[in-house]
């Protein structure tokens, strides 16, 4: 949806915002490797939870990190290579993770209600058939 696209440009913005601030361009597509390691991770540990039978997360999001407690190595790496300090790129890497998981719960909220009321009108609409399909004088 146009939503979750406006949500994962306005992550990979942050990410210049916070290495511009701390004085270092982005690496090239350490975004799109910070995204593809995170949603890895993310599969890797529903496959765990399948297995053990826990609920799957309800702000699985397919662009969306959704994790906020997890913190991707590699982007620290890549941004420590770029010439930060550890500790600088990991909070870099902790408020990008963090806005992403806001953003995935967001996006999921709002997919939530959008199936609430996809099925309440369908509910309607079902209830409006079955009134139409009763014979005259017949109150149910």
């Amino acid at each position: 949806t146009v939503c979750r696209w406006m949500k994962v440009k306005k992550l990979r913005q942050k990410l210049h915002k916070l290495c511009a601030k701390a004085g270092q361009r982005v690496p090239l597509l350490a975004f799109e490797r910070w995204q593809f390691n995170c949603k890895l991770h993310e599969a890797e540990c529903s496959e765990v939870e399948s297995v053990s039978h826990a609920p799957p997360s309800l702000s699985w999001d397919p662009l969306l990190p959704a994790e906020d407690d997890w913190v991707d190595e590699g982007l620290i790496n890549d941004l420590v290579r770029g010439n930060l300090n550890h500790q600088t790129a990991e909070t870099i890497v902790k408020q990008l993770s963090s806005s992403s998981a806001k953003y995935a719960t967001e996006i999921a909220s709002l997919h939530l209600s959008a199936l609430a009321a996809r099925s309440q009108e369908q509910n309607k609409q079902k209830k409006q058939n079955l009134l139409a399909k009763q014979p005259p004088g017949n109150d149910g």
